[in-house]
């Protein structure tokens, strides 16, 4: 629960993760380290004071341990010999029960290392563990000893029991003499095995060590993160029509055990229909294991007045998705761990079978149809409204001049003021009145400027209106 915790907790944050935040998250910190330290104790030691030196920065690497680790002190030259098994407060005082003198007379790296082998295979599975092999020399076993030989069956034996150990266990080398360091034999057995420069001498390398041990525990928890990556399939409803708006699923799901992956550059098509798919976020982040679907949205791109009536055939629709695959951990994996990164491309295709309907419904077209004329028939009854029908004749006298228009239905008419005495211009509108009796000849006199004159409405019964010096006379029963 508290590495979930630590890995959403990186999820959620814009501060790149430290070193720090890794290991928590793969849960380092969590696990105690059982040290096999193999001290080389044979006469080649004592020269330029070796030993003396091993024993000092040995003392100060133990009191920087966690009192939760757990410490097995081995010296080695023909037989291999257990100092101290137990915390690292009294793996202190145990140093100073080694060996005052390194006198031994061969140098047995294959024994030491089983004596190593056999501790961590009865500790505890959930531990951590380290072997660090401190020695001057190559490998020198006494001609009893069962390392002798030097590619025999007892290092056959036991490098399958380290290689069942490789785990959770790392080896460390301590070069005290360059190029005199038992690298192989170590790496025969503990295939991951890190050797140090001898150029930091032993000091150097202890004081790093504990940084050495974390790192090979968060490469083992990290196992095979950085080389998986996301699975992603479609959910598709079946039958759809795919000339409509169509929801779809895609479906994401880490592989990854401990590390948060991130994919960018999402991106998604459809083939085979006319459609757009729509909804993919910029990038998305799931945490180890999380399984996330995403809700897409198709949109069709057929156009529904190719033809007139509709028409449904079966289709075959593909999906397409792909995104790129990295995680927020990149940094430290590569600078901390030495770890690339190497998530492949996150890629889903699925075959959609559907339909596809085309053309415009019938029900549409008439029902655009019958508010088509309804619109017209509105606007016609409308316009007669304000447009009442007139009838009968309309007789203008002006002078020696007589004018009889006459009047059909509702249009606007006009005609030029009757010649008289008074030599004034301009012309007569005449239309039908809307009040108080529709269809009433009502006129209008325009003067030549444009200007508006005077309307008045024709008297019933054939009575005269005089307007502006012409008399008018309607006769509605009468037709010429």
């Amino acid at each position: 629960m508290v590495r979930l915790l630590a890995v959403l907790a990186l999820l959620f944050t814009t501060v790149d993760p430290t070193a720090e935040d890794v290991y928590r998250a793969l849960g380092v910190h969590d696990t105690p380290t059982d040290y096999v330290l193999l001290v080389d104790t044979s006469g080649s030691m004592a020269q330029n004071r070796r030993y003396d030196n091993v024993r000092d920065n040995l003392r100060t690497f133990v009191g920087k341990l966690d009192e939760r680790d757990h410490v097995t002190l081995v010296t080695f030259d023909v037989v291999p010999s257990v100092v101290h098994s137990g915390s690292p407060s009294s793996a202190a005082a145990a140093i100073d029960r080694m060996p005052a003198v390194p006198e031994g007379d061969a140098t047995d790296i294959g024994a030491a290392l089983e004596v190593a082998i056999t501790v961590l295979e009865g500790g505890k599975a959930e531990q951590s563990g380290a072997i660090v092999l401190i020695t001057d020399g190559i490998a020198q076993p006494p001609s009893s000893s069962r390392y002798h030989e030097e590619r025999g069956a007892a290092w056959t034996a036991l490098a399958a029991r380290g290689q069942a150990l490789a785990a959770r266990a790392s080896g460390y080398v301590v070069p005290v003499v360059s190029g005199e360091s038992g690298t192989g034999q170590m790496m025969t057995v503990v295939p991951n095995t890190l050797v140090l420069p001898y150029t930091q001498g032993v000091g150097g390398f202890l004081d790093r060590l504990q940084e050495q041990v974390r790192r090979g525990d968060a490469r083992r928890a990290l196992g095979d993160d950085a080389k998986v990556g996301v699975k992603a399939s479609w959910a598709l409803p079946a039958g759809a029509d795919l000339s409509e708006t169509v929801d779809v699923t895609l479906v994401l799901e880490s592989t990854a055990r401990k590390m948060p992956i991130e994919l960018r550059n999402l991106r998604a098509e459809l083939t085979g229909a006319p459609g757009e798919l729509s909804g993919l976020p910029d990038r998305v982040e799931l945490a180890p294991g999380e399984r996330r679907e995403l809700a897409l949205t198709l949109s069709s791109t057929e156009t529904a007045w190719k033809r007139l009536g509709r028409a449904t055939a079966p289709a075959q629709a593909g999906l397409r998705f792909a995104a790129d695959a990295g995680t927020p951990w990149q940094t430290v994996l590569e600078r901390e761990l030495g770890v690339r990164p190497a998530n492949p491309a996150v890629t889903a295709e699925g075959t959609w079978n559907g339909v596809v309907t085309t053309g415009v419904r019938w029900g549409y077209i008439a029902a655009v149809f019958i508010a088509l004329i309804t619109l017209l028939l509105l606007g016609l009854v409308l316009w007669l409204r304000r447009h009442p029908a007139m009838r009968g004749v309309l007789v203008a006298i002006g002078g020696d001049t007589t004018h009889r228009i006459p009047l059909h239905g509702s249009r606007k008419l006009k005609f030029p003021r009757p010649e008289n005495h008074s030599g004034l211009g301009g012309e007569f509108q005449v239309r039908g009145a809307l009040a108080p009796v529709r269809g009433t000849p009502e006129l209008t006199f325009w003067r030549p400027d444009g200007r508006k004159g005077e309307s008045r409405l024709c008297p019933p019964d054939g009575d005269d209106l005089e307007l502006y010096g012409v008399v008018f006379r309607h006769h509605p029963n009468e037709r010429i």
